[in-house]
């Protein structure tokens, strides 16, 4: 898939979503963490792909999201978060995605604890996590910018 059909397409394709126990593992394991006040990423150099593609418009970045169990006790609320999410990370992926074309990244997106600490009472509004995702993908770019 290359960049323009990502950015035209404006979804987030299954081959941009990480999946796998085996694979969320590893990235939690090997990875740096960004917090921003509601949320927080694990970025991480995908190392069997090396730091670089060999293609320049190919999109090597994917993402996951987690929200823990432990937080939040009903599955509902958990999906909800996760779409909420996912959606805001829809919507702000390309001010990420144009400037990192080539890298091999992966990077888990999940609540920190100022939102589990506010969610007891209210699922956060959409112009809430919207900002926060904002702030943490520039945080993001700003780290992969300084560690390439």
């Amino acid at each position: 898939m290359s960049i323009n059909d990502v950015l035209y397409e404006n979804k987030l394709s299954k081959s941009e979503i990480i999946k796998g126990f085996r694979k969320f593992s590893d990235i939690f394991e090997n990875s740096h963490c960004i917090k921003s006040e509601l949320l927080a990423a694990y970025v991480n150099f995908d190392s069997a792909r090396g730091k670089k593609s060999e293609s320049p418009h190919s999109i090597n970045f994917k993402v996951g999201f987690v929200v823990s169990s432990k937080k939040i006790k009903k599955a509902v609320t958990r999906n909800r978060i996760k779409r909420l999410l996912r959606e805001t990370y829809r919507l702000n992926r390309n001010m990420i995605l144009k400037k990192i074309l080539n890298m091999n990244l992966n990077l888990i997106i999940m609540p920190c604890a100022g939102f589990y600490a506010i969610s007891q009472k209210k699922i956060h509004v959409f112009e809430e996590i919207n900002n926060d995702m904002k702030i943490l993908l520039r945080k993001v770019f700003n780290y992969v910018n300084n560690a390439s």
